[in-house]
């Protein structure tokens, strides 16, 4: 019951910004986002190295959500983790969901993305369907956790990660 009613309390509208390296999974991310997460406010980024820094700077501006893929390989030196890029959006202060989609989520993983500042993940070999819905249920307990209305996009609160999880263990477990 309380699932359903997190689902039902899932603002609409929200600015969701996603980044992969892989082409199809960018048009999936799309697709899927607009079609389950009820908004048209989607971007996607990671064709290369050079749209990561913009993925940053639209999160930072106006995101609600950011949805990182943890192993963006462009070759050498530009290869990039998610974590690093949780890290230094929590840096620069950004208040919204951060989730990481990775083909690698055993428990040192998520400890990995948990210890990044992630809120929660997601495996690859997990349905888009699914993922979102969970996503969606995060967003709302997250948002009920850090603000007193659900409905007002993160961006406009000045929480931080720590007031949000301050020590905690098992973080990205405990909104789906």
């Amino acid at each position: 019951a309380q699932r359903e009613a997190d689902l039902a309390a899932y603002p609409s509208g929200l600015h969701i910004y996603c980044i992969d390296d892989s082409e199809a999974a960018r048009r999936l991310l799309d697709y899927n986002m607009r079609l389950w997460a009820d908004t048209e406010n989607v971007r996607v980024f990671g064709k290369d190295v050079t749209e990561v820094a913009t993925f940053k700077d639209c999160v930072m501006e106006d995101g609600d959500i950011a949805f990182l893929d943890q192993h963006l390989e462009y070759g050498g030196d530009d290869n990039v983790l998610g974590t690093d890029i949780v890290e230094e959006l929590l840096e620069r202060g950004y208040k919204g969901l951060i989730c990481i989609r990775s083909g690698n989520v055993a428990e040192e993983d998520l400890a990995k993305y948990d210890a990044a500042g992630a809120h929660c993940a997601f495996g690859k070999d997990v349905a888009m369907r699914k993922v979102i819905e969970d996503m969606k249920v995060a967003y709302t307990r997250y948002t009920i956790k850090t603000q007193s209305r659900p409905t007002t996009p993160l961006h406009q609160h000045s929480l931080s990660h720590e007031d949000f999880l301050p020590g905690s263990v098992n973080s990205l477990s405990q909104f789906i």
